[in-house]
């Protein structure tokens, strides 16, 4: 046993001493050591008054996960440092070991409102009814974000006992009263007389509705669709395209094809973006069409993001129209990701276009495609007039590596003027070699 305390205290020696070290390998490390280092671990942990060495100490107890191993986490959850009892908590919900469950059920009454959210968490993770009654009691905790945890905490656990309509409707009426909760905290935030920035405040409550149970998703639809404070309305909208749950994709398409408020529609496009559903694709690709310009962009990124290629013939005809400058200096980055054949025609085209931030953009885009198409057309671009567009050429050229850029480059060489740009030609010759 002597030898064991003795490696622990070496592997743990860095920390102690603050020398850089990997968490990853030091835990590793404790580990191979076997079930015996179970009990230096848990002196280390009640004597040792070095932070960083007791977090890491609680790392290595959860990974080897042992019987011995969870009770001594669990006989350190009463210790005064509320990050250690926090890191504990945590650990102990992913090990799902059920002799944390009352442990845990005792930290929802925790001084420290971060751990009781911790603890429901934890409960939650390990999906056990036992924590049904306690979590429930918690939806009542003067600390907004407990509550909030204890909600998505009770929408994980399933109950097989055929109890389950009354506990979902108790849930139900709980989450709409912390729903009820979170819009009047959104009203405070709007009528601060202080005329400070509530951006953070808002963010907090998107933040708080987006970690609802997944029971909840039926009640913000209907918050969605008759709310009449926008700003919560938004909140609400962020939160169901987090929940990504497709069941609100036809509401969502409803209140982007009729709401009269273009943020309303802005943030019904963003959730169906996130959740990704097929049946949202026309209804994207008819507001890439609207009239207002932010409803034009996220309906391109939408599409994009869902991998669509019916996106791009739309996009091409935007760019091309000169719609909106926005979009057109835009389009190229977002379409390279892509790797489509089509996405190349709005990018030849952007090559040519009289601006020379845009041909800047173009000859970018084809560098990071997977393929290297419009290798001739970046070659026509070390002639044209402005000096930052041929650098970046240059450079893309190099980065692709292909051989017919090499007789362009070297007649570089010889007409360049530009000492940057003959350096950077001479970088890509090499690259390509």
């Amino acid at each position: 046993m002597f030898r064991v305390v003795r490696n622990v205290r070496e592997i743990l020696d860095p920390v102690r001493k603050n020398i850089p070290y990997d968490e990853s390998k030091i835990i590793s490390s404790l580990v191979r050591i076997g079930d015996e280092v179970v009990h230096p671990l848990f002196a280390t942990l009640v004597n040792d008054e070095n932070q960083k060495v007791r977090k890491i100490t609680v790392k290595a107890l959860g990974a080897i996960g042992n019987e011995k191993a969870i009770k001594d986490l669990i006989h350190i959850l009463c210790d005064d440092d509320p990050a250690i009892r926090g890191q504990i908590v945590g650990v102990l919900g992913e090990l799902k070991a059920e002799m944390a469950i009352e442990p845990l059920i005792k930290m929802l009454k925790d001084e420290d409102p971060i751990i009781r959210r911790e603890a429901a968490w934890a409960l939650g993770n390990m999906n056990h009814k036992r924590a049904i009654g306690p979590l429930i009691l918690t939806l009542k905790d003067e600390d907004l974000s407990v509550r909030t945890a204890a909600s998505l905490a009770l929408g994980e656990i399933e109950d097989d006992d055929g109890e389950i309509d009354a506990f979902d409707q108790f849930v139900h009426k709980k989450i709409i009263e912390l729903i009820d909760d979170l819009r009047e905290e959104c009203k405070r935030n709007k009528n601060k007389k202080s005329g400070a920035d509530d951006s953070d405040d808002i963010f907090v409550i998107m933040d708080y509705l987006s970690c609802l149970s997944m029971k909840a998703v039926y009640p913000l639809i209907e918050i969605a669709k008759a709310e009449e404070d926008n700003d919560f309305r938004c909140c609400v909208l962020f939160a169901i395209g987090w929940m990504e749950n497709e069941r609100a994709v036809d509401p969502l398409i409803h209140i982007l094809n009729n709401d009269p408020d273009d943020n309303i529609r802005s943030n019904a496009i963003i959730a169906l973006g996130n959740i990704g559903n097929k049946k949202a694709v026309e209804p994207l690709i008819q507001a890439i069409e609207d009239n207002d310009v932010e409803i034009r962009i996220l309906a391109t990124l939408a599409l994009l993001k869902m991998g669509q290629e019916k996106a791009i013939k739309p996009l091409i005809d935007l760019f091309n129209s000169d719609k909106d400058r926005i979009i057109k200096c835009m389009a190229p980055s977002y379409l390279r990701d892509l790797g489509n054949d089509k996405a190349t025609d709005l990018l030849l085209t952007a090559l040519d276009d009289p601006d020379p931030e845009e041909r800047k953009k173009a000859v970018s885009c084809f560098e990071k495609l997977k393929y290297n198409i419009g290798v001739d057309s970046i070659i026509q671009a070390l002639k044209d007039e402005d000096s930052t567009v041929r650098y970046i050429a240059v450079e893309a050229l190099g980065k692709m590596g292909d051989d017919r850029a090499v007789d362009p480059l070297l007649q570089m060489l010889s007409d360049e003027e530009n000492e940057d740009i003959l350096k950077a030609v001479e970088d890509a010759l090499k690259m390509i070699a």
